[in-house]
């Protein structure tokens, strides 16, 4: 899949550089992704202060109220991933030499199971384990799961979303803030929102940073359709001149001792 993905790649070079210093935001329609907000109270409120700044620089900004089911989305694009996992690392170990001892994906979880207090002291196999019972990329059920994933991300997603509302990029905030490791719980972050729509879609996605939070970078995103790449190039850099520089970054002992709330700056002036 990747040739075919890939095969206009060489006709569609270009220097990308080209266009960024006089890059304008004026008149471009841009979709705010409004139906998947609600990541936190910060990273929300540093996406509307981006907004605004999208709209000082003459942005037209349209809400997009509705889109493709993203729980769907993650669910059919995960057995995806660990039927493809599985399958690409089970070659990958099949022809490595021979002094390589695990030759599957099943030798991997086996031995790390019978050196469990070595190899996994905090953290489990459970994406590995996963794999190992995830549909193969030759079952049925491997292709379904593709389809459907290729369906929600474009043809109800991504594309549609873009020629629906008229726009040449949607918007979301680019993930949730970091957070701290927890050996007993657990990730707590909900990722596999909205802008999974671009990986699976395999189209562009743009993200720069919006501002700090105690420290911690907030991103913006911009997805564009298929080959837009120099587009999405221009306008992240108008949005990171019209926002300035940020706080240089630090190496704390901790967040609490060492981090800034940073506001994002003002303008200047709205570029012409």
């Amino acid at each position: 899949m990747l040739e075919t993905a890939t095969v206009e790649a060489d006709a569609r070079r270009q220097d990308y550089s080209v266009g960024l210093a006089s890059a304008t935001l004026r008149g471009v329609r841009l979709g705010v992704l409004r139906f998947d907000l609600g990541w936190s109270a910060a990273v929300d409120a540093a996406f509307e202060r981006g907004l605004t700044l999208l709209r000082e620089q003459g942005a037209v900004l349209v809400d997009v109220n509705e889109g493709p089911d993203l729980s769907a989305l993650g669910t059919a694009s995960m057995t995806v991933l660990l039927g493809e996992f599985r399958s690409q690392l089970d070659a990958y170990l099949a022809s490595t030499p021979p002094a390589v001892k695990a030759r599957s994906l099943a030798d991997l979880v086996r031995y790390n199971r019978d050196n469990a207090a070595r190899e996994m002291p905090l953290f489990g196999q459970d994406l590995f384990e996963q794999a190992l019972q995830a549909p193969g990329t030759e079952t049925a059920q491997y292709r379904e799961a593709r389809a459907t994933a290729l369906r929600l991300a474009d043809a109800e997603g991504l594309s549609h979303l873009l020629r629906k509302h008229e726009v040449e990029a949607l918007l979301l905030p680019t993930a949730p803030l970091a957070w701290k490791i927890d050996a007993v719980n657990g990730d707590q972050t909900p990722y596999g929102r909205a802008g999974g729509m671009a990986s699976v879609s395999g189209t562009p996605h743009l993200t720069v940073p919006m501002t700090q939070h105690w420290g911690l970078p907030v991103g913006l995103s911009f997805m564009g359709p298929r080959w837009s790449e120099a587009r999405l190039l221009q306008f992240g850099a108008a949005f990171e001149r019209a926002r300035g520089p940020l706080p240089a970054p630090t190496l704390a002992p901790s967040i609490e001792a060492g981090a800034v709330v940073a506001p994002m700056l003002a303008p200047a002036k709205v570029l012409p």
